[in-house]
This record gives structure tokens, C-alpha cells and sequence, in this order.
């Protein structure tokens, strides 16, 4: 079962990226093993290619991070008083904020690959 996150401090969301810092990605990592496990054992696959993570190194302390979203139910964007900004498009959001999201397995049946991605749940911008 993918674990909620949430980001203690504040980041940098900009075109659908963050930046995270390593201490958040070391959980990622795990989460990341314990997903492709228990989807290559569900899945009863073997000889996939799997997809590099959805972060990539910037320098020893930050990491960027893409997200993504169900195009059905697009993250809520709040504010520090916790109601909703309805103005806001995320795809073109470029603001400090705390972030809501889950890391989930996918499986690419045309690729015969798996991976994970992680899944923006809400932003609170700050």
C-alpha cells in the first residue's frame, strides 16, 4: 500500500517538478523497492526493463522530482488558510508550497517495463 507524503517544509513546485531534498528521496528509495516488489510478485512478471526513478540528482542535498495526476481528480490547491485557489493551473504553477503525494507502481504492458510514479494528491502554497 503506497504511503501518503507529505513535504515538512516548503519546496519549490514548477512545471509539474519540485525540488526535494535528499533526505525525503532516502524514503522514496525505499518505498520505490518495496513497490516494484510487490508489483512483479502481483503482477507474476519476470524479464521487465525497469524505469529509472522519477527524480534525478541537482547536487548533494536536492533532488528534482516530476509528479504527475489523475486527469479525473486534479490536485486541490490551497492556501495557508486552507481554502481553495481555484485560479491556480498546475501545469504552469511556479510557487513555494508543501506537497501531498504518493509513489505508486505501474506496469507498461507495451514496453514490458514497470516503475514507479509519484502521484500529486494537494498543494499548499505558502
Amino acid at each position: 500500500m503506497s504511503k501518503v507524503i507529505i513535504t515538512q517544509d516548503p519546496v519549490h513546485f514548477k512545471n509539474q517538478t519540485a525540488d526535494l531534498p535528499a533526505s525525503l528521496i532516502v524514503q522514496l528509495e525505499e518505498s520505490r523497492r518495496e513497490e516494484l516488489f510487490f508489483l512483479k510478485r502481483r503482477e507474476n512478471i519476470n524479464g521487465v526493463t525497469v524505469l529509472p526513478a522519477p527524480w534525478e540528482m541537482i547536487n548533494a542535498t536536492s533532488y528534482r522530482a516530476i509528479f504527475s495526476w489523475e486527469k479525473a481528480k486534479e490536485p486541490e490547491i490551497i492556501d495557508t488558510d486552507y481554502r481553495p485557489l481555484i485560479d491556480q493551473n498546475l501545469k504552469t504553477l511556479n510557487a513555494m508550497a508543501k506537497l501531498i503525494f504518493v509513489q505508486k507502481g505501474f506496469f507498461n504492458n507495451n514496453q514490458k517495463a514497470i516503475g514507479t510514479r509519484l502521484l500529486l494528491k494537494g498543494i499548499q502554497i505558502t
